[in-house]
């Protein structure tokens, strides 16, 4: 990812507080779980906190490919990126990465010995960015059934 990608990544989710990771479970479904959001790093890694023991962290050991959706319906944008998961209990970056929010979840905060870092490299990132009014949006949807053109439904793009 270029450094302009990230940087756009990082705008569209720098007001989104949730996201939708999904990994691959032991009997090969598809398991959703809501995670807090962390800025995209400078090298296009996303970094969530988890625990040792949950489901997350042994799947993305397991699997190690992921995705993680973001949505922001207020903003209507949308972002998918896919990557690759692993565990680290890198200390120093966690404490860089802390937020006090997350003393919801883990109350003993960087103390807990279960804390872990999910790292996300990602290899795939696009969105789809329809903030345009209602009325533009669905004359957009009618042109496209008339003509099988998108024109006028919003953005969708590949960044990676």
């Amino acid at each position: 990812m270029t450094s302009d990608h990230i940087m756009r990544l990082n705008a569209m989710i720098d007001s989104i507080e949730i996201a939708m990771l999904t990994s691959v479970g032991e009997d090969e479904t598809l398991h959703s779980r809501p995670m807090t959001v962390q800025a995209v790093q400078d090298d296009g890694t996303v970094w969530f906190f988890t625990s040792r023991t949950a489901s997350a962290a042994y799947e993305s050991q397991e699997n190690c490919r992921v995705n993680v959706s973001y949505a922001d319906a207020k903003r209507s944008i949308f972002i998918s990126v896919s990557g690759t998961a692993s565990l680290s209990d890198d200390r120093k970056k966690m404490a860089e990465l802390w937020d006090p929010r997350l003393s919801a979840w883990f109350p003993k905060g960087l103390e807990d010995p279960d804390l872990r870092l999910l790292r996300v490299e990602v290899d795939r990132a696009e969105y789809w960015d329809v903030t345009q009014n209602a009325l533009a949006l669905l004359a957009g949807f009618a042109r496209k059934a008339i003509t099988g053109k998108a024109e006028g439904i919003g953005t969708h793009e590949r960044i990676v």
